[in-house]
């Protein structure tokens, strides 16, 4: 089971791989490497939370108990709402297979939802 530390480590290799994706999906109109990168930034926001969760003995086994764990350790509602929408968006991308424009990617998911995430555990 991973620690806090390693939780950490992978939510902030996981956001720099998210931004490393979305300026080569940019600059190359690549839409895969785009929609992808959604992904992966929501995957840094997994991290986060259970970096914090792990300070409260907590290692969820999927997303439905991540949530729970979140509702009962009382985490910000921000923060509940910022992860919230990230899935959701990575959702879209998967599932409904939405492509993304690259301005929004940045503005909305990695300069404005994740680092509202990411806060939580100082990155």
């Amino acid at each position: 089971m991973a620690d806090r530390a390693e939780h950490i480590g992978q939510a902030d290799r996981n956001r720099n791989l998210a931004a490393q994706m979305l300026a080569n999906g940019a600059r190359t109109n690549d839409q895969p490497l785009i929609n992808w990168a959604v992904t992966v930034a929501f995957y840094s926001a997994v991290h986060c939370i259970e970096a914090e969760l792990a300070n409260h003995a907590l290692h969820p086994r999927n997303h439905k108990e991540r949530s729970d764990c979140m509702q009962s350790v009382g985490l910000p509602s921000e923060v509940c709402l910022a992860y919230d929408i990230l899935k959701d968006l990575s959702e879209q991308s998967r599932y409904a297979m939405r492509d993304f424009d690259p301005v929004v990617v940045d503005r909305s998911v990695l300069n404005h939802y994740l680092p509202r995430v990411a806060a939580l555990v100082g990155l």
